[in-house]
């Protein structure tokens, strides 16, 4: 009877962890519709004429390469997790704060104003506030084909802390194993091509 009754309560518990896996796995692809679906329209908003137009107050009239992005960057936002939700990036840029969502928003918008090709990179599976990063490739010899890796979110609280640019090379700018050990599942790339079509690339395998 005893041997009954846990065979009976191993079963459950088995059925109850089951459910929950099987809940969090439709949480997860929930958020993860929705984490693309943001994606594809922060991105076409970052090419709006009122996005770059309100950018230009705060982009040095220059020329400017990528890494003189982050530079710029790394003067002007701080990085923390306690930030309102921001509706454009010029809101981002007068709070002055954000995480890595928000710097990437920032860096991108920088890369549509001074011409440098780029793509924003996201987990292709995505659980808030547990598997939840975003960072960018460049693409400056406008090639479609040579990539570089920014960690723009570490590179810039680097170079806030004292770091210089060419320190950085190799650790969080052009270095593809910055996320090796976290063993990322899925890592999608997200560009807005010259038709105005939003492509997205499978680039796993490049960074895991």
């Amino acid at each position: 009877m005893i041997l009954v009754v846990a065979v009976i309560i191993a079963v459950c518990l088995l059925l109850l962890i089951g459910y929950e896996i099987w809940m969090v796995s439709i949480a997860g692809q929930a958020a993860t519709w929705d984490m693309i679906s943001n994606t594809e329209r922060c991105l076409r908003e970052l090419y709006g004429n009122s996005t770059q137009t309100e950018l230009k107050a705060w982009l040095p009239d220059a020329q400017m390469n990528f890494t003189d992005g982050l530079i710029w960057e790394s003067q002007l936002l701080t990085y923390t997790e306690n930030r309102p939700q921001y509706q454009n990036v010029v809101q981002v840029l007068q709070n002055g704060k954000g995480a890595c969502g928000e710097f990437v928003w920032v860096f991108s918008a920088f890369c549509v104003a001074k011409n440098i090709t780029f793509r924003v990179v996201a987990l292709g599976y995505f659980v808030p506030n547990i598997v939840d990063h975003v960072w960018a490739q460049v693409n400056p010899s406008h090639d479609g084909t040579t990539w570089i890796h920014v960690e723009v979110t570490d590179s810039c609280t680097r170079l806030k802390e004292g770091s210089a640019i060419e320190q950085l090379w190799n650790v969080t700018i052009n270095n593809n194993d910055y996320y090796t050990e976290r063993h990322y599942r899925m890592v999608l790339a997200f560009e807005l091509n010259q038709n105005g079509e939003i492509v997205i690339t499978d680039v796993t395998a490049t960074f895991s």
